[in-house]
């Protein structure tokens, strides 16, 4: 989808740009770079590692598949496609994670559990901080 939007829109660019001539050289690397823009962008998606995050019904809290035991979550940024989740380890050496979590990356069923949970944390007892990082106009 975005290979086909970025070409679409270099296309009738370069379209309204020439007013319909011949397409010269600065024309085709234009759209060259274009396409070469989309090859980058989706190699790049490939190589960004993702983590499993699910939910320990038994303590309450988050599990990462790659971190040794729950998270507890202390902090909400909620934005227009994203929550970001920030998470403490409960181990003694305690590290804090930030997950952001992309709506357009998980399916509408998972993203609203993943709300409920995130309800029910903060309705846990301990005091979270939430923030909302876009306002509606």
């Amino acid at each position: 989808m975005f290979a086909l939007g970025v070409c679409s829109l270099v296309y009738a660019a370069i379209v309204l740009a020439l007013q319909g001539a011949a397409w010269g050289s600065c024309a085709i690397l234009c759209f060259s770079l274009a396409i070469a823009l989309v090859v980058v962008r989706l190699r790049g998606r490939r190589a960004r590692p993702s983590h499993v995050l699910s939910w320990n019904a038994e303590s309450g809290a988050f599990r990462l598949a790659d971190v040794e035991g729950d998270l507890t979550l202390t902090r909400v940024c909620y934005g227009v496609g994203w929550v970001t989740l920030e998470l403490r380890s409960q181990a003694p050496i305690s590290r804090v994670l930030q997950l952001v979590l992309w709506k357009s990356a998980v399916s509408a069923p998972l993203w609203n559990v993943l709300a409920l949970r995130v309800q029910g944390a903060c309705a846990g007892g301990t005091a979270i901080r939430t923030r909302k990082t876009h306002e509606p106009a």
